[in-house]
């Protein structure tokens, strides 16, 4: 039997075959990385879930994931106080007020006079109503501590660079978690989520659920509400924690998971603790309804390990800001 003869390539099939090749890495390395700085949201789901913690206002977390996708629930210290009252909780303060940072489980600051279980009710309330309606979206991200993969950053650039000599890993993974500016205006009445380019279920507006307890350092200035919620650790989108509670702006395992195994099915995440700091918020509503929704927070990751024939670990920061203006109901 004649030995099958080997088909040579032509140089032009040989570099179609070597940047196909090199594509595919740079996305699943974007991917890879990404992990690390989605503070997102954006979090992964670690062994040990945030846990908030409502008397000392820090999220507690220990131990390490699995490369499976476990979804371990934080629980929320803050208990939601009923109110009565289903008109803007502004009324319940002529004056700024700055709420206690002690146990707010009584849904109110009796010091000030603020009313946190009114004024959760009432943003509950207004975004409820404003999701359904048109708006303008805004969202800023920018690294505060650049991708560093350790010994296989430089290689990971390289590999880049020789596809685009002007891009590098901070600019790829930033593509992937949203580093830089995005705006649009969503039509009222459509799918706020399928309007967003890429996470757009993370970006879009979403009716919150906030707490009473939720409400830290709360001050209420006329229409307006200002206030923090609790640190959290690898948040997922289920609620369970203040966060959650205030938006979907978080990437979870699951999500970042699914595209993985799109290009490497072996690869599996061993360990992750992601910090996220500084959460915020600026709510305005009028007449019951919501007028500006701002939050921002910080997302920290110490720690990261991914197991892809060698274990590669990661770490990165950045800030995030997103906003929703300019209402048409």
């Amino acid at each position: 039997m004649a030995k099958k003869q080997k088909v040579e390539l032509t140089p032009e099939e040989k570099a179609a075959k070597k940047l196909r090749h090199s594509n595919g890495w740079v996305r699943f390395w974007a991917i890879v990385v990404a992990l690390a700085l989605t503070a997102g949201v954006y979090g992964l789901a670690s062994k040990t879930a945030g846990k908030e913690t409502a008397s000392t206002g820090t999220a507690a977390s220990s131990g390490s994931s699995t490369g499976s996708s476990s979804s371990s629930s934080g629980s929320s210290s803050g208990s939601s106080s009923s109110s009565s009252s289903g008109s803007s909780a502004s009324a319940s303060s002529s004056s700024s007020a700055s709420a206690s940072t002690g146990d707010s489980s009584s849904g109110a600051a009796a010091s000030t006079g603020v009313d946190a279980a009114a004024a959760a009710e009432a943003i509950n309330a207004a975004t409820a109503k404003a999701v359904a309606a048109g708006y303008h979206w805004t969202r800023t991200a920018e690294y505060t501590q650049p991708v560093d993969v350790g010994n296989v950053t430089s290689a990971l650039n390289k590999i880049i660079q020789g596809i685009d000599s002007n891009s590098d890993l901070n600019s790829v993974v930033g593509g992937f978690i949203g580093i830089g500016d995005k705006e649009m205006d969503i039509t009222k009445g459509g799918s706020a989520a399928e309007q967003i380019d890429y996470h757009g279920e993370n970006y879009a507006l979403q009716a919150t659920s906030l707490q009473a307890g939720d409400l830290k350092n709360l001050k209420v200035d006329g229409n307006t509400y200002t206030f923090e919620v609790e640190n959290a650790n690898s948040p997922q989108q289920d609620k369970s924690t203040a966060m959650s509670r205030l938006t979907n702006d978080i990437l979870t395992q699951d999500q970042v998971s699914t595209e993985i195994k799109n290009y490497v099915s072996a690869a599996s995440v061993n360990s992750a603790t992601i910090e996220y700091t500084n959460i915020k918020a600026t709510v305005v509503i009028e007449d019951g309804n919501l007028k500006e929704f701002k939050y921002s927070y910080d997302g920290n990751v110490t720690d990261l390990n991914i197991k892809v024939i060698v274990s590669v670990n990661g770490k990165g920061a950045m800030h995030v800001e997103g906003a929703y203006t300019n209402f048409v109901y």
